[in-house]
């Protein structure tokens, strides 16, 4: 390749990326500053873990039935442990729960984020939220979610008329 032509393959290549970045400012690309500030501000304590009052805010969406967001649920989890090196972050970071429920390819998502939202108006969330996880296996074949869910608002001693309704 001579000169030129790396020359002209150089600046074809920044005048694409010149255009893919004003097309994505044109569409409305970039940080929703309201978003942003939302999600500091508002923490809904009933789905809020560690610290409600700390100085950072780790928001994570998450759905009940995705295996990765099991794993990295657990991970967080560990945190929480009295010999874990990382107790000092759950004493400085309020940990948002946000529902992210991937309908498309979990057929529990919606429920599972309804039951854990009528968990949380009983002050039960973290609970409900911990077995939905644990029992994610068991949730791939349950056909009829109401047992299931009857079962874990007696097990974990939830006003089981008002979870279900």
């Amino acid at each position: 390749m001579n000169q030129k032509q790396i020359l002209f393959s150089t600046l074809a290549v920044v005048v694409l990326f010149v255009g893919l970045y004003g097309v994505y400012k044109l569409i409305g690309g970039g940080l929703d500053e309201t978003l942003i500030a939302k999600i500091k501000t508002d923490r809904p304590t009933e789905r809020t873990m560690w610290n409600r009052e700390g100085a950072h805010t780790l928001t994570v969406f998450s759905d009940h039935q995705c295996p990765a967001c099991k794993v990295f649920h657990e991970y967080l989890s560990g945190f929480e442990a009295s010999a874990s090196p990382n107790i000092a972050v759950t004493k400085k970071t309020a940990f948002v729960f946000r529902y992210f429920p991937l309908y498309q390819i979990h057929e529990n998502a919606f429920p599972l984020a309804y039951a854990a939202e009528a968990a949380a108006r009983q002050g039960k969330f973290e609970e409900v939220t911990k077995r939905f996880f644990a029992d994610q296996v068991k949730l791939e074949s349950v056909k009829d979610l109401n047992p299931y869910l009857a079962e874990v608002a007696k097990d974990l001693k939830l006003d089981t008329k008002k979870f279900l309704a």
